[in-house]
């Protein structure tokens, strides 16, 4: 009876040890998913409160703990909104969603300097990468034609659609490829703004999280022009260089 009483007491305890670790490692799970906001509902105050985001906009550690309250009470108060649109399709969600994500940019934008505005707003394009093209406000500063747009926004609908298939190793290829084919798109000029635009036209080192679109976009290529007529970089073929004549 003793040694029943002995082995009882030792499986207990085992067991409890067991029921401790695992409660220890959801309490740890519970803490990361805490600690990473959610763009779905904070737009780009996901990105002023990691790491990399918080340090590049030089926010102060006040100001990090006010931004942080506000993306947890905001994450909070949306929980009913999910609900109510659980069931509709993604585009209408997305509707549903934005003016909520656009009142939490907007708050939060109140608690940033206006340098801190534009750090975050350039930090913001360069993760989109060249998926920000099909942004109106980006097209317009850039100047994209009728043209342009269009074969934008018939390139992300590929790259959606394609993103939508295979695992994270295939998404990652055809970021990549994607990025390759919207920057093509744009003359050297426009790549140029583009580079201002997120910051690299300043000669800053910019965080990208590991999770983004986009990467560090590559130099534009130098080419004088044959006119004054704007040239996209897809309109460049090899030997079409001003100078080269055809041999006799």
């Amino acid at each position: 009876m003793a040694t029943f009483e002995r082995f009882s007491s030792s499986r207990t305890s085992r067991t409890g040890c067991v029921v401790v670790l695992i409660g220890l490692s959801v309490l740890a799970e519970w803490s990361n998913a805490a600690r990473a906001a959610d763009p779905t509902f904070v737009g780009m105050l996901a990105m002023a409160v990691d790491d990399d985001g918080a340090q590049f906009l030089g926010l102060s550690s006040q100001t990090r703990a006010k931004l942080a309250a506000l993306v947890e009470k905001r994450e909070s108060e949306v929980t009913q909104l999910i609900l109510q649109i659980k069931d509709l399709p993604n585009a209408e969600k997305q509707a549903k969603l934005a003016p909520f994500v656009q009142e939490s940019e907007r708050l939060g934008m109140e608690m940033l300097t206006l340098t801190q505005r534009e750090r975050l707003n350039q930090l913001r394009v360069l993760r989109m990468g060249m998926a920000s093209l099909v942004e109106p406000e980006v097209a317009n500063i850039l100047g994209l034609s009728a043209e342009q747009r269009e074969k934008v926004r018939q390139s992300i609908n590929r790259r959606n659609e394609q993103m939508s298939r295979g695992g994270e190793i295939q998404r990652q290829i055809t970021r990549r490829s994607f990025e390759r084919q919207l920057r093509a798109l744009l003359t050297d000029e426009q790549l140029g703004q583009w580079e201002k635009l997120s910051g690299q036209g300043a000669g800053r080192s910019i965080p990208v999280s590991q999770n983004t679109e986009a990467r560090q976009p590559a130099p534009a290529d130098e080419r004088q022009a044959e006119d004054d007529k704007p040239r996209t970089r897809a309109d460049d073929e090899p030997g079409d260089e001003p100078g080269d004549e055809p041999g006799d």
